[in-house]
C-alpha cells in the first residue's frame, strides 16, 4: 500500500509539470482509448486541466482535474464507455426524462455532471459529505454552468444527527467513505470525519421536493440505510433506483429483504447491458457490481430502446 502511495504521488508531481502532462495526454491516448492500456492505470495515470467528457449522443461535460480525481482520469483516458458501460448506458438512458433526480454519494460529480449534460430540465440533487470531494464537486459544476444541480453537503441515512465516517487516504481523490467501519481493510482507513446526516424523507419534506423518479446510491455498504429513512418516497413515487452491492455482503441481503415488500424488478449491469435477474441470487454473485430495481409498473425495456438491442433475461 505505502508502495503504490509513493508511485502515485510521484506519478502527480510529474504530470503536474505542464509539457510532460500535455506530452502524456498526446502521446498515451491512443493507447488508452484502443485499451492497450488497462483500466486500473488509467485511474492513477493523471490527465491534467479541464477534461472533456464526450456523451453518446454529442453531448458533453468537462471534469476539473489537477491530475488527482481517478474517476476524471478514467473518464478521460478510456473515454464514456471505458468506464462501468453497463451503469452509464442505463444511467444517461434513465436520465433523459427524469424529473427530479438523486445522487446519493455524488463524489465528484460524474453521476450529477452526465444527467445535467443530457437533461437540463432535471432537478437534480446531490449529497456529498466529505469536504475534499465535495470542493471537487463543487468546482466542477462551476466549471459546466450547470444551474440545474444542488449540492448537500451532507451523508444519507435513516437518522437525523451527526454520524462518523470512515475515509481511506490516498495521493488521490479517494471516492470512497463509509459509515460502515470494516468496509476497506483497516491499513487503508486512517481518518474518521463528523458529518452531518439527513433521511431523504425529510429532507424532500422540509424542501417541498416532488416527482422524483431517479436515484442511485453508491455510499460502500450503507445503502440499506439510506433506504430506510426514503420508505415514504419510494412508496409515493415508485422511482428507477440504481445501487451497488458488494459481493456476498450483509449490505446486498439487507437490500433485498428490503425490496421484497416492493413491486420492483432487479437487474443487474453488467458492462454487456442489463441482465434481469432474480433477487434470490443477488448475493451468491461472485460479481461486483450495480443494480438497477425497476418498480414493474415501468417498461424498462421500452425505456432503454435508444442505449440497448436487447434486455436479456437469465
Amino acid at each position: 500500500m505505502k508502495q503504490r502511495n509513493r508511485i502515485e504521488t510521484v506519478l502527480v508531481f510529474i504530470a503536474k509539470i505542464k509539457p510532460i502532462g500535455w506530452l502524456l495526454k498526446l502521446l498515451l491516448l491512443p493507447f488508452t482509448r484502443s485499451r492497450l492500456i488497462p483500466l486500473g492505470f488509467c485511474f492513477y495515470l493523471p490527465a491534467l486541466g479541464d477534461c472533456a467528457i464526450a456523451l453518446p449522443e454529442g453531448d458533453n461535460f468537462i471534469m476539473v482535474n489537477e491530475g488527482r480525481d481517478g474517476v476524471a482520469n478514467a473518464l478521460y483516458w478510456r473515454g464514456i464507455n471505458g468506464v462501468s458501460p453497463g451503469f452509464i448506458n442505463m444511467w444517461l438512458a434513465a436520465s433523459k426524462d427524469a424529473n427530479v433526480i438523486l445522487d446519493i454519494g455524488g463524489g465528484t460529480g460524474t453521476v450529477s455532471l452526465m444527467s445535467s449534460a443530457i437533461n437540463k430540465s432535471a432537478k437534480i440533487y446531490t449529497f456529498e459529505p466529505v469536504k475534499d470531494k465535495y470542493e471537487y464537486l463543487l468546482r466542477n459544476v462551476k466549471a459546466n454552468n450547470f444551474t440545474n444541480i444542488t449540492l448537500i453537503k451532507k451523508a444519507v441515512s435513516n437518522k437525523q444527527e451527526p454520524i462518523t465516517l470512515f475515509v481511506p487516504h490516498y495521493p488521490y481523490v479517494f471516492t470512497s467513505a463509509s459509515m460502515m467501519q470494516n468496509f476497506r481493510p483497516k491499513e487503508d482507513v486512517n481518518k474518521e470525519i463528523q458529518v452531518d446526516c439527513i433521511c431523504i424523507d425529510n429532507f424532500l419534506n422540509e424542501q417541498k421536493i416532488e416527482n422524483v423518479d431517479l436515484i442511485t446510491l453508491n455510499i460502500e455498504g450503507a445503502e440499506p440505510y439510506a433506504l430506510d429513512g426514503m420508505q415514504k418516497t419510494i412508496e409515493i413515487n415508485s422511482p428507477i433506483i440504481m445501487l451497488e452491492i458488494l459481493p456476498n455482503s450483509e449490505a446486498g441481503a439487507m437490500i433485498v429483504e428490503f425490496f421484497s415488500k416492493y413491486d420492483y424488478v432487479w437487474y443487474w449491469l453488467s458492462n454487456s447491458g442489463p441482465i434481469r435477474t432474480d433477487s434470490q441470487v443477488i448475493n451468491q454473485s461472485l460479481e461486483e457490481g450495480m443494480y438497477l430495481l425497476s418498480p414493474t409498473s415501468k417498461n424498462v425495456e421500452s425505456m432503454y430502446t435508444h442505449s440497448l438491442s436487447s434486455v436479456k433475461n437469465v
